[in-house]
């Protein structure tokens, strides 16, 4: 739950309209001035109609997370073969969210290819949810690429982000980055 949690402090909200009295709970925190993502949670529309119902028992919340007044810089890490069909039913796409529906500017998406959600080992490497995902690889570019998101993001490393970028592009098959 660590990227649910962090959206929140970038600013993503709870909103749920779905009573007669609604609550919005914004817990965005001024000191952090630039974020990571890895594995985002999505939205599933203003009452989950697209959650399962494993995930309507255990994450309810879920359902009402907006990114739209998340305005704080963040890079959004997706892996393009994580697919969350235990909690909805959008698919893959749902991790994109955080990217796709936040607000603001300097917002990045880094889709990692071949990766599940735990991008070849980022829990540790040899462990057993690693699985068939298991790349030194992918773990070693994650790394490298969220560091200069960093590194840029908090005004620390001048061009760093897209020198980052750039080296990206030579790496075939590890990733790709948008940006807006």
């Amino acid at each position: 739950m660590g990227a649910h949690t962090a959206s929140f402090l970038l600013g993503a909200e709870y909103r749920d309209t779905s009573t007669t009295s609604p609550t919005i709970v914004n817990l965005r925190d001024q000191r952090v001035k630039a974020g990571i993502l890895i594995g985002a949670t999505g939205h599933d529309g203003p009452s989950g109609e697209t959650q399962t119902e494993m995930a309507r028992r255990v994450a309810p919340f879920f359902a009402f997370t907006e990114f739209a007044s998340m305005v704080t810089p963040v890079l959004t890490i997706f892996g393009d073969e994580d697919e969350p069909d235990y909690l909805t039913t959008r698919g893959k796409q749902w991790h994109r969210d955080a990217y796709d529906l936040g607000g603001g500017e300097r917002k990045s998406l880094l889709t990692v290819k071949g990766a599940g959600h735990i991008f070849g080992g980022l829990s540790g490497w040899d462990v057993r949810e690693t699985g068939e995902d298991e790349s030194v690889e992918r773990v070693g570019m994650v790394c490298r690429m969220g560091a200069a998101w960093l590194r840029t993001g908090l005004g620390i490393g001048d061009g760093d982000w897209e020198e980052a970028c750039e080296s990206l592009k030579r790496l075939e098959g590890l990733g790709s980055v948008e940006g807006k």
